[in-house]
């Protein structure tokens, strides 16, 4: 009965904490855009839940019908070993995918389905999927084995590499270009390595 008491607190908490931050976030928007509370409410839900299956839908629109498969040839490494040219016009896929689909020059930023979709159909969403499942299989066989205490570092990292990545479209471009995109797999091994007596 204590146990059943003190995880429903546990739940009850969290619920209560997450609906502060929403209240937050809302007013927040609200404040940047000019909106009213509930047309900042009807913006967060359409921006988190609306918008990104739309972004998703217009990668499967836009592949391969208007721009071919992009075969990674976003990548500098790949054209220069296989001596291929460059599909993208940006050079980023979801600015090509808002640009071609909408006319307009941003981000449809998407999840890995979308963008695998984009660089090899089947293949590249194998792929991606199999790039994104031994990432998090990675930190999870680590944290097991391992301990906690060097989950910081890892999560410090990935949050990092993300925010960088979505947050500067020059950043972006340059990450493909250089092979950066799977740093989030080799990076992790490196500093965990450097950093055994961390952990």
């Amino acid at each position: 009965m204590y146990k059943q008491k003190v995880a429903a607190f546990g739940f009850l908490k969290s619920f209560t904490l997450i609906l502060i931050a929403n209240v937050l976030v809302t007013l927040v928007v609200g404040f940047t855009t000019g909106l009213s509370f509930l047309d900042a409410l009807v913006f967060m839900y359409f921006r988190i839940f609306v918008e990104p299956s739309v972004c998703t839908y217009m990668h499967f629109s836009v592949f391969p019908s208007d721009i071919g498969f992009v075969n990674f040839s976003n990548m500098g490494i790949i054209r220069n070993l296989f001596n291929v040219d460059q599909v993208l016009v940006s050079g980023s896929i979801p600015i090509d995918v808002a640009q071609t689909f909408t006319g307009i020059y941003y981000s449809a930023n998407a999840n890995i389905v979308p963008m695998g979709w984009a660089q090899s159909g089947f293949l590249g969403v194998f792929i991606y999927s199999t790039v994104t499942m031994f990432s998090f299989l990675f930190v999870d066989i680590h944290t097991f084995f391992k301990g906690k205490s060097n989950l910081n570092k890892l999560l410090i990292y990935f949050y990092l590499y993300f925010f960088l990545y979505f947050a500067n479209t020059s950043i972006e471009n340059f990450m493909f270009s250089s092979f950066f995109f799977f740093w989030p797999i080799i990076l992790p091994y490196i500093l965990i390595r450097n950093h055994k007596s961390d952990i």
